[in-house]
């Protein structure tokens, strides 16, 4: 085993092989790169890295050209299409499933929007702008002003200005998160019995369908509401008749329409609907002024209270008792405009206790309800007219003041009246500008007579 060993032990080295390893030995040299040479290998590790982004830039050119040329030839495509002659879709006949078309696509959004509002509005009629005629009827001095002006400003007291002919007002109202505004005429005949005629400018064959005839009676001259009320039912049912004679001879369809609709407020199983005058327009019955009437003896207030209701439901119209000091009642006036107004039908709730303010609904009453007058000779309506006479006699107190054209008073218009000024002064300039033109001719003529003689 020793010898073994040793025969493994390699003899010491020479001089002649300091540069050679021994024999049997193996070497793992590893010689550190020079700077140049690292240099060098930093130089072709950038070299492709640039080369890659230079690929990576020509390719995204390449792939952009290409977008390029296959939209152009789309776009030329698209044209050739358009020039030629195409049958027309289910889509364009109004038979689209609700998937937009290519040329509704293409399409500006305010131009989509207003086709999808149009559309909206032939398919949901309610949903257009709605339009309402508000014609007050009613003696002088009733509160016709007071309660328009109550209905266009909340909560809001101004003296109210009487009005002596017929008086127009408009309002713009919007519901909820609607863009259309829904708009609303007011019209008020303030010249009384006088001045009945100008009732044929509020009411027309182009109004008559979005009509509501309010009748205002004064409380305060209790002895006059009853003839007051009967004669301005009869100036409205005489000029609805004339308007509906007009639209039967242009074979129009509407006051058939208009007269179903008022039945229909009654409903099909009311047991009165033989004894009912309808008229194609509702009618709502005001009596203003509750304030001064309401602490009368209750007979009274009974007597006026079913003499109203009577006249009333006879004609197929509403009956409100209201006042401008009690907020609650004017809350309920407003409310029946505003369901007007919105279309909304009225509400049904009936107060008939004649001890409070009376509000009844057309199509919520009977004469069942209501009672026989005392007297009960001739007719339910006609008893109870008969009564309210009886308790109620005539007096010229009560009685409306006849107007005469001297008396019409026309509020100032500071607006016309600085345009009138203005054309008066226009005239006065013109006026001069002729008579000094008319004395420079005489002149002239005179001064060629003195040169000829």
């Amino acid at each position: 085993m020793g010898d073994e060993g040793e025969n493994n032990v390699l003899p010491p080295a020479t001089a002649d092989d300091d540069n050679e390893p021994p024999a049997g030995t193996e070497l793992n040299i590893s010689r550190q790169p020079s700077m140049e040479e690292e240099a060098e290998q930093e130089r072709l590790k950038q070299k492709k890295i640039d080369d890659a982004k230079r690929a990576r830039a020509l390719a995204r050119k390449k792939a952009e050209k290409q977008q390029a040329a296959a939209a152009a030839a789309a776009a030329a495509a698209a044209a050739a299409a358009a020039e030629e002659p195409k049958p027309r879709s289910k889509e364009e006949e109004g038979e689209s499933s609700g998937v937009p078309t290519q040329d509704e696509e293409v399409k500006d959004i305010w131009t989509q929007l207003l086709e999808m509002k149009s559309k909206e509005e032939k398919e949901n009629p309610s949903s257009a702008m709605r339009e309402a005629n508000i014609v007050f009827l009613g003696p002088r001095h009733s509160g016709k002003s007071t309660l328009i002006h109550a209905y266009m400003h909340k909560d809001k007291e101004d003296v109210v200005k009487p009005t002596t002919s017929l008086d127009y007002k408009y309002t713009r109202s919007s519901v909820g998160m609607s863009m259309e505004k829904d708009l609303s005429h007011f019209w008020e005949l303030g010249g009384g019995r006088a001045l009945v005629n100008l009732l044929d400018i509020a009411l027309t064959a182009d109004t008559i369908a979005h009509t509501f005839a309010l009748i205002v009676v004064d409380l305060s001259r209790p002895s006059a509401v009853v003839d007051d009320v009967q004669y301005w039912l009869g100036v409205l049912k005489n000029r609805v008749k004339a308007v509906v004679s007009q639209l039967s001879q242009s074979s129009s369809p509407l006051p058939k329409a208009l007269l179903a609709e008022a039945k229909a407020q009654y409903g099909a199983d009311h047991s009165e609907l033989g004894q009912i005058d309808w008229l194609e327009v509702p009618v709502m019955i005001v009596a203003h002024k509750y304030d001064t009437f309401k602490d009368q003896e209750p007979e009274l207030l009974k007597t006026m209270s079913k003499a109203l209701r009577s006249i009333a439901h006879a004609n197929g119209a509403s009956l409100l008792y209201t006042s401008k000091m009690d907020k609650q009642l004017i809350h309920s006036f407003r409310s029946r405009i505003s369901r007007h107004v919105l279309g909304r039908a009225p509400s049904k709730v009936l107060q008939g206790d004649y001890t409070k303010a009376i509000s009844v609904p057309a199509g919520s009453d009977t004469f069942s309800n209501i009672g026989a007058a005392p007297d009960g000779r001739g007719g339910q309506v006609q008893a109870w007219i008969e009564t309210h006479r009886k308790y109620f006699p005539p007096n010229d107190q009560d009685k409306e003041a006849t107007l005469a054209v001297k008396d019409v008073v026309l509020n100032a218009e500071p607006l016309v009246d600085q345009m009138l000024a203005q054309k008066d002064e226009d005239l006065k300039q013109v006026r001069r500008k002729l008579q000094l033109k008319r004395r420079m001719k005489q002149a002239d003529n005179a001064a060629e007579v003195k040169s000829k003689g």
